[in-house]
C-alpha cells in the first residue's frame, strides 16, 4: 500500500496569485521551476549517501538520520512542486533524470564515499541551502509561499547540523595522515563556489557590497533573491560558517 501523496499538506489557499502582474510571475516560475530540479538531485544525493554510510558500517543512528533526510527531501519536491503548480508553472525531472556518478568515485570504498558526499552535500551545499533559506524565511511576507520556505528551512538546519556531526564522527575511522589528501579534495570541492563568487562580487558597485543595499521586497515576497543578495549571501556563508568549520576538522586549509 502506497502511502498518502507527499505534497497535499501543502496549504496554499491564501497564495492568489492573480494578485501579481505575469512580468512578476514569470521569474518566480522559473525560480521554483529549478528549485524543484534542485531538491530533486538532493533527494537522490540523500538516497545514495544513505546507502553509502550503511555499505560503509556507520552506527544504525547516522543512517536512520541519512534515511530521514531522504523524506525531507522528497517532501521538499513535493511543496515547490505544489507551489509551482499554484503559480502556474509546471514541474519537470531534472535532465538528465539519473544522477550520475564516474566510474572512479564508485569504486572507492564506501566510507570514502560516504565521507566525499557528507562534505559535497551536507557541509557544503546544504549549509549553503540553510543560509539562503534562512534568509528568504525572514523577509517574505507573502504567508503561503513564507510557509513553504519555512518548512523547507527547519529541515535544512537539521541537516547543517548532521553533517557537521557525522564530518566530526566519519573522519575518526581516517589516518591523522589522510587528512591532508581530504583536505585537497574539499579544495577542489569549495574552489568552484569561491570562483563563482568572486565574479559575481566583481560586478557589484563597491557601494553596495552589502546585503543591506539589496532589500528587494517585491523578490522577497515571491520567494526570490537576486544575483547579487544570492552572492553576497554566499560569500557571507562561506567566509563565516563553512570554511572555519572545514578548516576546524582539518579540511580546509584557509589563506
Amino acid at each position: 500500500m502506497f502511502r498518502a501523496r507527499y505534497g497535499e499538506d501543502v496549504d496554499l489557499s491564501d497564495l492568489h496569485p492573480e494578485q501579481y502582474t505575469p512580468d512578476r510571475l514569470a521569474p518566480a516560475r522559473v525560480a521554483w521551476s529549478e528549485r524543484v530540479q534542485t531538491e530533486m538531485r538532493s533527494a537522490q544525493i540523500m538516497g545514495r549517501f544513505a546507502c553509502e554510510v550503511m555499505a560503509a558500517g556507520d552506527p544504525i543512528d547516522v543512517y536512520a538520520g541519512a534515511v530521514d533526510m531522504l523524506d525531507d527531501e522528497i517532501r521538499h519536491v513535493a511543496s515547490t512542486s505544489a507551489l509551482l503548480r499554484a503559480l502556474g508553472g509546471t514541474p519537470l525531472l531534472p535532465d538528465p533524470v539519473e544522477q550520475r556518478e564516474s566510474e572512479a568515485y564508485l569504486a572507492r570504498p564506501a566510507a570514502e564515499r560516504a565521507l566525499s558526499t557528507a562534505i559535497s552535500m551536507l557541509a557544503i551545499a546544504e549549509s549553503l541551502s540553510h543560509h539562503y533559506i534562512e534568509d528568504l524565511a525572514k523577509r517574505c511576507e507573502n504567508p503561503a509561499i513564507a510557509r513553504v520556505i519555512q518548512a523547507t528551512g527547519a529541515d535544512e538546519a537539521a541537516h547543517h547540523a548532521y553533517g557537521w556531526t557525522y564530518l566530526e564522527r566519519s573522519l575518526a575511522r581516517f589516518a591523522p595522515r589522510d587528512r591532508e589528501t581530504w583536505a585537497a579534495i574539499t579544495g577542489r570541492m569549495i574552489a568552484p563556489r569561491r570562483l563563482r563568487v568572486r565574479d559575481e562580487l566583481a560586478r557589484i558597485e563597491p557601494s553596495k557590497l552589502a546585503l543591506d543595499a539589496w532589500p528587494e521586497p517585491e523578490l522577497a515576497e515571491l520567494g526570490l533573491f537576486s544575483r547579487e543578495r544570492q552572492a553576497l549571501l554566499t560569500d557571507v556563508a562561506l567566509r563565516t560558517v563553512i570554511e572555519p568549520k572545514l578548516a576546524a576538522l582539518g579540511l580546509l586549509r584557509l589563506p
